[in-house]
């Protein structure tokens, strides 16, 4: 056995924790080098020498199913196959830990008198079914005449169920309940096409994620409600603003909590699109969040003809650039350009623009957007039948004023809400309509 003085002692320690390196592996380090220390001498040394400790490692803190995967693969290969197996799930942890998993498993328990065993059993369905308790369970028995301590009722839902832990009591307690993906392949690529478009996804917890967004018109609204409603409880609470560059916007705050993990794959931004199929229902959702349809004049002076332009932006160029290869892939050109937010901020946009192409893009595209399928159905009625822009002018402007109706309306709407919310609170007016209709004065509103 190596000796060392306290001195080099505290540097070997000090030097790789500094390095983020953990207590467990300095110590293993020292053990290689023929220093013996545990991990608890290794902590009181830093704490010692003036050194600030860092919070314990939360990522150990694995999900069941996780866990029950790694103690399966442990029996059936080994624990560093089971080490492996958490890494690549985002899960990391020491090697001690799954062989505490281990004993915990093959912990032994006294068997319970054929009778109780039968009452606990069907208890344990009613846990499982319910989503209640063993303490409540245990009360519940005690009601029917059955006197058995919920410690007991507890062991044995351990050693045969999957125990719940305090975080998913609360997710399976909670008001508002979560469901599964249950979509096929298509509908999935058209979320992430929509996420990638105008969602903020974020991890809530080890079972839900929670989707937001932004939006003044009513068709934005109906999608998101067609999109998510069936998983989840959606909100959309009302609210005004003054944006950066100036703007007075209504708009609802649409959000959404989505079980864990089947919606894991809205937390990446982008795709890995290999068919024909992915990438158009991925393109679908994202031109319905972020893109538009645009139809004008176009031409010499005497023919006047109408033409038309799909056009869709981001901030992330290389998403951009990666739709608009798989757009070249399939035939169909595209070009992208850097531009500028009101604010100066960088921001790209993908641009098609020939006749050919814009039709091709048109009849395969699958929008949900109500306010872009009726754009995209006369985008193809103009170019189907070859219109100048004089006979279509009427269609186009009609098209443009219903919209416009509709997002007056929806405003209208948001300004009462709130109007009589603010009234029932301290019987002060809000806002009225009549500021909406002023501020519409500017014409440039910066909405979706």
């Amino acid at each position: 056995m190596k000796r060392q003085n306290t001195g080099e002692l505290t540097d070997m320690v000090k030097k790789p924790y500094a390095r983020g390196l953990g207590i467990y592996r300095i110590s293993e380090e020292l053990l290689r080098r023929g220093i013996r220390a545990s991990p608890e001498i290794v902590r009181r040394m830093l704490k010692k020498s003036g050194v600030k400790l860092r919070p314990p490692n939360s990522r150990n803190k694995v999900p069941t199913p996780l866990k029950q995967q790694a103690i399966a693969i442990t029996g059936e290969y080994d624990a560093d196959t089971a080490l492996e197996y958490l890494e690549d799930h985002g899960y990391p942890v020491h090697i001690k830990t799954i062989r505490r998993w281990l004993r915990e498993k093959r912990r032994t328990y006294r068997p319970l008198p054929p009778n109780i065993e039968e009452i606990v059993k069907q208890a344990t369905q009613t846990y499982l079914q319910e989503k209640i308790g063993a303490y409540r369970l245990a009360q519940r028995l005690r009601q029917q005449g059955i006197d058995i301590k919920p410690r007991t009722l507890l062991s044995y839902i351990k050693r045969h169920t999957t125990i719940r832990t305090n975080k998913e009591s609360l997710h399976l307690a909670a008001k508002h309940q979560t469901k599964p993906f249950s979509g096929d392949g298509d509908e999935m690529y058209y979320l992430m096409g929509f996420r990638a478009g105008d969602l903020h996804v974020k991890r809530a917890s080890d079972y839900r994620i929670l989707v937001s967004c932004t939006s003044s018109l009513p068709a934005f609204e109906r999608l998101f409600q067609q999109l998510f409603a069936k998983y989840g409880n959606v909100e959309n609470p009302p609210e005004i603003r003054v944006t950066k560059d100036g703007y007075f916007v209504c708009e609802r705050r649409h959000r959404v909590y989505l079980e864990r993990p089947s919606f894991d794959f809205l937390l990446a931004k982008g795709a890995i699109y290999i068919t024909d199929e992915e990438f158009l229902s991925f393109l679908s959702g994202f031109i319905d969040a972020e893109g538009c349809i645009n139809i004008s004049t176009s031409g010499r002076k005497k023919a006047k003809y109408a033409s038309a332009v799909i056009d869709f932006g981001n901030k992330d160029r290389q998403l951009l650039e990666n739709v608009r290869q798989g757009l070249l892939n399939r035939g169909i050109h595209a070009n992208i350009r850097e531009t500028r937010t009101p604010l100066g901020e960088p921001y790209y946009r993908v641009y098609v623009k020939r006749k050919s192409d814009v039709l091709t893009l048109l009849r395969k595209l699958r929008l949900r957007h109500e306010d872009k399928q009726e754009t995209r159905n006369l985008v193809l009625q103009v170019l189907e039948h070859e219109l100048r822009w004089p006979e279509a002018e009427q269609l186009v402007e009609a098209v443009r004023q219903r919209k416009e109706q509709r997002r007056r309306q929806f405003w209208r709407e948001i300004l009462d809400e709130l109007s009589s919310r603010r009234l029932q609170r301290d019987g002060s007016p809000g806002p009225s309509a009549d500021v909406c209709d002023c501020c519409r004065g500017h014409g440039n509103l910066w909405h979706r």
